[in-house]
């Protein structure tokens, strides 16, 4: 099967309003909500050959007063300009790697032009897995480039996510940073919620403006809403000349909540371009 080794994901754009999607004879999940997109990983139900894929779905009740699963007339939202109901946006399939982009939320500010950047990331492997996250942001309709950074991670599967913190024209931070951190450390913890990322890990600098030519501090944080992990942080900060600027090894417990697990002194006086960051944990 070309496909056996692959994470497959079904992914419905919108479907009004509550869905309950079947694979095979089995359950895979259900969705309530008939304008926001969702995804069920279905490959541990797929056979070779045909498979069969089952959507029960209960539309916005307007002409009939009845109640069907607890859902009676007018309890869905729905506009009597445009009663659309059932699917009615593209249903797709997916077949990624153990490791893909989960989701990705973006936040703006019209006043400072700062773009905060929240990706999830999963690892459906059972081990360590290395890999690269580019983000470039442009100009609107045009491909010239504002803003940019090449992050190295090895993704744990118990850990999931990476904030990255840009700010307008002029500044950059190095690596990732926490949501909007510096003036709020809650904030960062309902952000990720957003973005269903239970276990957390970025880094910052210690001043939210970093400037090439200067030294600078950088500060490890992790939003842990599991259970107590355990583990060895490894940290690794290199110029694009190949000199290594940051060598971490340390063991290391992790709680639950928002803790701060370390600050660490780079010396980017004589540092040109781009910095790369290993992470892993």
């Amino acid at each position: 099967m070309r496909l056996a080794k692959k994470i497959i994901r079904i992914h419905f754009e919108a479907v009004n309003y509550r869905s309950e999607v079947w694979v095979n004879d089995e359950a895979v999940g259900a969705h309530e909500g008939g304008y926001t997109g969702f995804e069920l990983q279905i490959d541990d139900l797929l056979i070779e050959g045909e498979n069969f894929i089952a959507v029960r779905i209960i539309t916005p009740l307007i002409t009939r007063d009845v109640v069907i699963d607890g859902l009676g007339r007018d309890d869905m939202p729905h506009w009597r300009g445009a009663i659309t109901g059932g699917i009615w946006q593209p249903v797709s399939l997916m077949a990624t790697g153990t490791v893909y982009v989960d989701d990705t939320f973006v936040t703006t500010d019209i006043n400072t032009g700062k773009v905060t950047i929240a990706s999830t990331f999963q690892n459906q492997g059972l081990k360590l897995q290395s890999t690269g996250v580019e983000w470039t942001i442009t100009e609107f309709n045009e491909n010239t480039p504002i803003a940019s950074s090449l992050v190295k991670l090895s993704l744990n599967p118990d850990i999931a996510g990476i904030g990255i913190h840009a700010l307008n024209d002029g500044d950059w931070v190095l690596g990732a940073g926490l949501i909007d951190n510096f003036r709020n450390p809650k904030k960062p913890y309902y952000a990720i919620k957003k973005v269903f990322a239970d276990r957390y890990i970025a880094i910052r600098p210690s001043d939210q403006n970093v400037y090439a030519g200067r030294s600078v501090q950088i500060l490890l944080t992790s939003v842990n809403d599991g259970d107590i992990l355990s583990g060895t942080l490894l940290l690794r900060v290199k110029a694009n000349d190949g000199q290594t600027l940051l060598d971490v090894n340390e063991k290391m417990i992790i709680p639950n909540g928002i803790i701060d697990l370390g600050a660490y002194d780079i010396n980017t006086e004589r540092v040109e371009g781009r910095c790369h960051i290993d992470l892993s944990f």
